[in-house]
């Protein structure tokens, strides 16, 4: 697991790093030349960003039943490392669009990165108990687990609903500013 996790962060890395320079303005000239929009970038990145981290979940998963087995144990830490794997995904997902969106206000490197730490960091937590609240006041769905874990449908389901506003909010960003700074 160790090593996998190695994998995760220097692939995160990298997939921030390209992604930045593809939407930035020296590159993203040449990048924005082709005859796409905006949705069908973010829904390639979405595309991409699943793909490589779903090939190293099916390496997880394999590992998790070498190591446990088609038993109890494994139900439990399948279903949490579904569940870890999706949020990792989302926060990715999440990363790239704050990103593109800072790109296309913000010149200035120094002030990009201020900005989405600070979304990041402070943007993040008021988002999360906003959420926090709304779900309070609903009803609760729960998925549990054999291990007694409970994971709530409609907090999933808000969560999806804003990374997909997010999204066509960053598609239409992109689409305005093709020439992204």
């Amino acid at each position: 697991m160790g090593i996998s996790m190695m994998v995760i962060t220097i692939n995160t890395v990298a997939q921030v790093v390209l992604f930045t320079k593809q939407i930035n303005k020296e590159q993203g000239y040449l990048f924005f030349a082709a005859p796409i929009n905006g949705k069908q970038f973010i829904v390639a990145k979405i595309i991409e960003v699943i793909g490589v981290y779903l090939m190293i979940f099916i390496i997880n998963i394999l590992y998790l039943l070498i190591k446990f087995g088609l038993n109890n144990l494994f139900v439990q830490h399948g279903f949490t490392a579904i569940y870890g794997a999706f949020s990792y995904v989302t926060w990715i997902v999440v990363l790239l669009f704050f990103i593109a969106i800072v790109n296309s206000y913000i010149a200035s490197t120094g002030l990009r990165v201020l900005a989405i730490l600070a979304l990041e960091v402070i943007g993040m937590p008021i988002y999360s108990t906003v959420i926090s609240l709304i779900v309070y006041i609903l009803p609760y769905i729960n998925i549990v687990t054999e291990g007694g874990e409970r994971y709530n449908i409609i907090e999933i389901a808000m969560n999806f609903a804003a990374i997909i506003l997010l999204g066509v909010y960053c598609a239409k960003r992109i689409d305005n500013n093709l020439n992204i700074n």
